[in-house]
């Protein structure tokens, strides 16, 4: 379902950076989901901080203050780390990714050894670092991990 072009989000909907919506309006269901608002929690203790500035749900009265909509990037690739000889995802693994438009994600894979989504504008060169690579890495850089 979209709204002034936008589509709806709802408890458990994926954000556009990756994350969970964790928080909604119970008393107003999107196809049985509580809809999210502008400030409702992420799994990674994030929250939502955009939306269509016209558009007011919610328990309290009064006008919220317009935020500007932000272009959602067109491309994204998600890399999952597998055992070459079982097929087996390996979790819990150090990686970082590091894109050619300046973005570095660091982290750990998840249970089914997935790294975090890379969300860009446009396409462009992307370099993953997996274990004690990605560690060297980071160490030469002076990032903590």
């Amino acid at each position: 379902m979209n709204i002034n072009g936008m589509p709806v989000l709802r408890v458990g909907d994926t954000t556009a950076c990756g994350d969970t919506v964790t928080e909604g309006i119970g008393n107003i269901l999107i196809n049985g989901k509580p809809i999210a608002f502008l400030g409702s929690a992420t799994a990674h203790g994030g929250m939502i901080i955009t939306g269509s500035g016209d558009v007011f749900v919610g328990t309290q009265v009064g006008a919220a203050p317009f935020t500007p909509i932000i272009t959602v990037p067109k491309h994204s690739e998600r890399f999952q780390l597998v055992d070459e000889t079982t097929g087996d995802a390996i979790p819990d693994m150090l990686y970082c990714i590091e894109t050619g438009d300046g973005q570095r994600l660091v982290g750990h894979t998840d249970n089914h050894g997935n790294a975090a989504r890379v969300f860009t504008a446009e396409p462009t060169s992307v370099v993953v670092q997996w274990g004690k690579e990605a560690a060297a890495h980071l160490d030469a850089l002076g990032i903590d991990y």
